[in-house]
């Protein structure tokens, strides 16, 4: 192949990609060159690896499938290449149920606890009728629980030649949810057939021996209430939902042979978990299945996340491109503080008096810009939104309301500040709705939850690891193009020994972007 291939538009991709942006048709000659099966890109913001790897479909032929870890991924897919055949495949819940007409949603449709659905078979079921599209196009996009959940109890979606596993660094925990099993306790299907004995003091076989006595009884339940409907017309919703989920609690749990001392499970109040402690031993069979070409690509993505999805080293490749945006233009600087302030889970009033004094001082250089504040908790959120003097400039949101307060915020005027826990991953603030962004913890994982707790007792690193993902994505949210600027301030001086330590998983644009200063500095450029 030669050095430099013609512009985009000319091997088929939209007409609006007239020219390639720096590296990226050698990323594309980098891995249609490959021998190996696996090929890593590590790719910046703004670098476009969207292209990249649906022009490496194009051009290598077959069917390709692209993963994502969010829906709002696969629409800007599907917006800039659905002119060029790509399908967008969907879960159950994101389609009305044509049998009902109050707005039951295809995941609570009777399909789901085994009814026939007339409208399937004659193709005028939303759902099955994208799944039918999807089975039947050279290039699909869909996220990573509707991938292995179809291929796992659906039809499936057919073979594929590519495979691209998009913002990668995700994918370990992407699989390792969809391994996780969940029962949930309250449910009144469930209380019923729960062990009377202490549930925490259950071994793992004591669940499966439970789970094999309930399963044919719960079959068989299912079965009555299916002709009970039939019958007596509408089955509840509500019952038929429960049963299924039931069904497929037991279901899983009977079938997992493999469930051992390699999983922990976890007594909740609201759930009971299940899951396994790491993803690896199963990313074959239920993520990559035997795609004969895979690309990994996201901005963090490093050798330690490659590991953890069980990649052998020999039929694996990883390639990391340099940013192209200005180093000036997305520094990430570490504002030390005196006295220093460590943030962690003994952090006393006092020190967060002194760690706002900080914010503030960044914040009223800056009461012309709109930025972010991460706080990484709720606790810190709402200390401060109690305390801060510039309170009245800032916007925050539950749970539930993310999206609605991001898209306000996205059209509020400066001055404007957005504190929030979680805002490091899936968000994009171009141009003026982000100039500064307050990093003001590093985002260590919950110790407390047992998944974390047994990797942390395998891997002492791993912690480290996760925080420093949630770091470098962290400081991606801001500077979105070549033009863009943003200024990244991390305020917690644990800062200083874990770049020390733990720098080797982070990226090379990340290192070169950070700098250190004990004065706060005028706004940027």
């Amino acid at each position: 192949m030669t050095d430099k291939l013609p512009p985009p538009c000319t091997l088929g991709l939209p007409e609006k990609f007239e020219e390639w942006r720096d590296n990226q048709d050698s990323a594309v000659i980098f891995t249609l060159e490959s021998d190996k099966r696996f090929v890593t890109l590590v790719c910046p913001t703004g670098f476009g690896k969207s292209l990249t790897y649906t022009t490496v479909a194009k051009l290598r032929g077959g069917r390709s499938v692209f993963l994502t870890s969010t829906k709002g991924l696969q629409s800007q897919l599907v917006r800039d290449f659905g002119e060029s055949g790509l399908v967008d495949v969907r879960g159950r819940n994101a389609f009305p149920c044509m049998l009902e007409h109050d707005g039951t949603r295809c995941d609570h449709g009777p399909c789901i606890a085994g009814f026939h659905c007339r409208l399937k078979d004659k193709g005028e079921c939303l759902y099955h009728a994208q799944v039918a599209r999807a089975r039947g196009a050279a290039q699909v996009v869909t996220n990573y629980a509707f991938w292995m959940y179809n291929n796992e109890y659906g039809e499936g979606l057919g073979d594929f030649n590519l495979m691209v596993c998009d913002e990668a660094h995700d994918t370990p925990d992407q699989v390792s949810s969809f391994l996780t099993i969940a029962l949930k306790r309250k449910d009144t299907v469930v209380q019923g057939k729960l062990p009377r004995s202490n549930l925490s003091e259950m071994s793992i076989n004591d669940w499966v021996i439970w789970a094999c006595s309930h399963r044919e009884s719960v079959v068989r339940e299912l079965e009555y209430l299916k002709e009970q409907g039939k019958s007596n017309g509408s089955l509840s919703k509500t019952q038929r939902h429960k049963y299924a989920e039931l069904a497929t609690f037991l279901r899983a749990i009977t079938g997992i042979a493999r469930m051992d001392n390699t999983w922990v499970f976890d007594v909740g109040t609201e759930e009971i978990t299940f899951s396994p402690v790491w993803p690896a031993r199963y990313c074959e069979t239920v993520l990559f299945r035997n795609i004969p070409h895979v690309i990994n690509t996201s901005a963090s993505v490093c050798a330690k996340t490659v590991e953890m999805l069980g990649i052998d080293q020999d039929t694996h490749v990883l390639k990391e491109y340099p940013h192209s945006f200005a180093v000036e233009n997305r520094r990430v600087i570490h504002v030390s503080t005196y006295p220093p302030v460590r943030l962690n889970f003994r952090a006393d009033d006092k020190v967060l008096r002194f760690w706002l004094n900080r914010i503030e001082q960044i914040l009223q250089r800056r009461e012309h810009l709109k930025g972010i504040i991460h706080t990484v908790s709720y606790d810190r959120r709402n200390f401060v939104l109690q305390h801060s003097r510039f309170k009245d400039n800032m916007i925050t949101h539950k749970r539930s309301t993310a999206e609605e307060v991001v898209a306000r915020f996205k059209k509020s005027e400066p001055p404007a500040t957005l504190v929030s826990p979680s805002m490091t991953t899936g968000w994009d603030f171009p141009g003026s709705e982000c100039r500064y962004q307050i990093i003001g913890k590093l985002a260590y994982p919950d110790t407390r939850n047992k998944i974390v707790k047994a990797r942390s007792k395998d891997d002492a690193e791993y912690p480290a690891y996760v925080a420093m993902m949630q770091l470098m994505q962290a400081c991606g949210r801001g500077t979105r193009s070549v033009d863009d600027y943003c200024e990244n301030f991390i305020i917690d001086d644990n800062i200083g020994w874990f770049m020390t330590r733990f720098g080797k998983f982070s990226t090379d644009w990340f290192r070169e972007s950070f700098t250190r200063t004990g004065v706060v500095p005028g706004p940027g450029i």
